[in-house]
């Protein structure tokens, strides 16, 4: 006889879990085996009325043995040829009707684990940190599911090994939730009922009571990894990755000769500014427990940014890794990730034609971070990068105090380059009310604050104070939810004679069918170069539902004056993008995104225009199997970037990639053909 009880308990609702001897098989049908487990039906709307009843039924099966964590969704449907089974590129949160489940196996209320299904049976899953308030997509787990469309609608089981989740062994409590979404409404319904205000909350989750895992295996995972590329000539390589979990919540991974160059370049963007353009990670290795690493504050200071080891240099080329290691691991309340990594030596030729020599260096990172009251956070930082002649380090501490739709962050760090010391800080705090919003943020750094080497702030000798407030309206008429707010920000740096500053506002409208518009005017008065000016600045955005088959996204930004350093003089700058999306057929996805960049001289004649065009068509053969073709045709460089991407995960964590990549330059007008790379790569993973 299943059991499920309710009380509440910190709003949490218990769901008991039993031990099952016989699993089920993952083939996408609801077998009686399912009807013997635990089970639950009362979801509740957060989108779009909150609070409200679901349209469609839901029911959701729960059971688990030694080894694996089983769920089983039944997903009821009154309209089964209106569900939207897409086939998409795995982790893409835009993937039609889909379910998903939210794990917190640690109790701790701050972090958990996401597993999601779509009606073609694409996999997505993420970590969650910060009470759900940030999520790392790039966490990849093995984990089984099956899917079946029925004459009632389609059901999803998952198959959850143990083993590829981290627990604490010695509670038998862990936080879950279950949600669905059906896109043709824009209803999304979960079991623990959601604000909309908050968004989904990891204190929130219900209790999965009476879980007992005995999980048995060497928690091993041995990544061998085959490259061949041609440039001019053949060269083969090969690499090793290793992981193992020597605890239920901890582990060691280290990697060896890693190949790390990327299968498509970053996206180029036109900078006028005088500061470093931020770029996210997308390499396995460093990708993979991140969160270990991330400070509770990352918008103004990075202390550990990872995309500095095995960085590319002013000639293209790119300094060779040679292993790397970490240890990462929630040990009762404390989190706790160590990194460190060599590189080697690499000549490059800078940009006046001089060879110079990045040395060999160490590169190091020790996080610790340990949960405080209900679901808060202190920690510290300590990270750094040494060669033969130099050191660069930062020691920081940092911590947040967290309410459901509050939060109080703050940073305070030391850097030491070569004995010379610097201070940085950020404190910030964020009220996000069912109708009102405040935000206020003091960011400083002085002068000699510095962590280029191995961190990311490219601010220097700087101080900002702002706060912003804004007003929430849901439901009214054909306004599904809108937001209007207004902030004043106050800014120096330390060559500026006086202070600078700005009041900005913004209008955000989100319509019933899922339509809406963005728009946020500025002005602001500041120093540059010795001269106080006053800039005028606005964006406009636009957009339809992204849930249709045809997706339209333009948007358009205006700066009235301000110093180009890119020019070396004063003056307005704007431009535009039009995004658009075609998906002909389920499994077929069509795009382009032009970005015009527009800068005038100071008597407001045009002094550049420059387009960069970005066409993209992905075509899932299988929803494993896929082709990928992309160019950046670039007037403002005429450099152009043309790839074409063959990708299969034949078997969870297992890829496959066959990838062309090629640049012309059409500087001299004769697209002279720069650079040509073709890359044969075999990721295959032995788990025991």
């Amino acid at each position: 006889m299943t059991t499920l009880s309710f009380f509440f308990l910190i709003n949490s609702a218990i769901l008991f879990v039993h031990y099952i001897e016989n699993e089920p098989i993952v083939d996408g049908n609801i077998e009686n085996l399912w009807h013997n487990m635990d089970s639950i039906t009362n979801f509740t709307q957060w989108m779009p009325n909150e609070g409200g009843l679901p349209s469609e039924s839901t029911k959701v099966y729960i059971g688990y043995s030694n080894c694996n964590l089983f769920i089983a969704f039944q997903c009821f449907d009154s309209h089964t040829e209106s569900i939207d089974a897409r086939i998409v590129k795995r982790d893409s949160y835009d993937c039609g009707d889909n379910v998903w489940v939210m794990i917190d196996p640690f109790g701790e209320k701050t972090e958990a684990f996401e597993f999601a299904v779509n009606a073609q049976n694409v996999q997505t899953d993420d970590y969650l940190s910060h009470d759900g308030r940030e999520s790392n997509v790039d966490w990849d787990g093995i984990w089984y599911s099956a899917v079946k469309i029925t004459d009632y609608g389609y059901n999803v089981e998952m198959k959850i090994p143990m083993r590829t989740i981290r627990f604490n062994r010695n509670l038998h409590k862990w936080g879950i939730n279950f949600f669905r979404e059906i896109p043709r409404k824009h209803e999304r319904i979960s079991w623990i009922p959601v604000k909309r205000n908050e968004g989904i909350r990891v204190s929130k989750c219900g209790i999965l009571e009476g879980i007992k895992p005995e999980v048995q295996g060497l928690h091993l995972e041995v990544y061998p990894v085959g490259i061949v590329r041609y440039e001019d000539k053949f060269t083969p390589q090969t690499g090793l990755d290793v992981s193992w979990d020597f605890l239920s919540s901890a582990g060691v991974s280290f990697t060896f000769f890693p190949d790390f160059a990327q299968i498509e370049a970053d996206p180029y963007k036109v900078n006028l500014s005088k500061y470093e353009l931020y770029f996210s990670e997308k390499r396995p290795f460093f990708t993979q427990q991140s969160e270990y690493f991330n400070t509770e504050l990352t918008s103004f200071i990075r202390p550990f940014y990872s995309r500095r080891i095995g960085k590319k240099l002013p000639d293209g080329s790119e300094v060779p890794i040679i292993y790397g290691g970490k240890f990462t691991g929630t040990l009762g309340r404390w989190n706790v990730g160590i990194l460190n990594a060599l590189t080697g030596e690499k000549e490059y030729i800078d940009s006046n034609g001089d060879t110079l020599t990045e040395e060999k260096s160490n590169y190091y990172c020790v996080r610790v971070k340990r949960g405080i009251f209900y679901n808060s956070t202190a920690g510290m930082i300590y990270a750094g990068k040494r060669d033969r002649n130099n050191k660069n380090e930062i020691y920081g501490i940092d911590g947040s105090f967290r309410s459901s739709n509050a939060q109080l962050s703050y940073l305070f760090s030391l850097s030491n380059k070569n004995d010379t010391t610097g201070f940085g800080s950020e404190m910030k705090y964020d009220y996000s009310g069912r109708k009102f919003v405040f935000i206020s943020d003091i960011k400083k750094e002085t002068k000699d604050f510095s962590i280029d080497g191995f961190g990311y702030a490219p601010y220097r000798d700087y101080e900002e104070y702002s706060i912003y407030g804004g007003i929430r309206t849901y439901n009214k008429g054909i306004i599904r939810y809108m937001h209007t707010g207004m902030g004043i920000e106050v800014s120096r740096e330390g060559s500026d004679p006086g202070y600078g500053y700005g009041i900005n506002s913004t209008i955000s409208i989100n319509f019933t069918n899922n339509y809406g518009i963005s728009f946020s005017p500025a002005i602001n008065y500041d120093y540059e170069m010795g001269k106080f000016y006053r800039n005028n600045n606005f964006s406009l955005m636009f957009w339809t539902d992204t849930r249709r088959a045809l997706v339209i996204n333009p948007s358009i930004w205006y700066n009235s004056y301000e110093y180009n350093y890119r020019r070396g003089h004063f003056g307005a700058n704007g431009g535009g993008r039009f995004y658009i999306r075609i998906r002909p057929l389920s499994r077929w996805e069509v795009s382009i995104s032009p970005t015009v960049s527009i800068e005038w001289r100071e008597d407001r004649s045009i002094e550049n225009i420059s387009y960069i065009i970005r066409p993209s068509m992905d075509y899932f053969i299988t929803k494993d199997l896929s082709l990928r073709f992309y160019a950046e045709p670039n007037t403002d460089t005429h450099i152009h970037y043309f790839s074409a991407l063959l990708s299969w995960n034949f078997r969870p964590k297992s890829w496959f990639y066959l990838a062309y990549n090629e640049e012309r330059d059409n500087t001299e007008g004769n697209w002279a053909l720069k650079n040509r790379i073709i890359v044969a790569k075999l990721r295959y993973l032995f788990f025991w």
